[in-house]
């Protein structure tokens, strides 16, 4: 599995507007959208998108442990 981007550039992606009812656990989704994404192979852009979607997701509702969204809900919003 190679998800080297080479050569280095930057992936600039914008964030997705949600509403928000808590951030609590925002910054732990966004990486566990992005881990997900790595160890699944895919390339950077696709970590990035998985990321973006798992973090305001979990926003929308309060909490940390309520707030983490399903995987078909962060790839649902990822792929749009």
């Amino acid at each position: 599995m190679d998800t080297s981007v080479s050569p280095p550039r930057e992936v600039v992606m914008p964030a997705t507007a949600r509403e928000v009812s808590d951030v609590t656990g925002a910054g732990d989704l966004f990486r566990a959208g992005f881990i997900f994404a790595w160890l699944s192979g895919a390339p950077p852009r696709e970590m990035l998108r998985m990321a973006n979607a798992a973090a305001p997701l979990s926003c929308a509702r309060p909490g940390a442990m309520a707030s983490i969204p399903a995987l078909a809900d962060v790839r649902a919003l990822a792929a749009r």
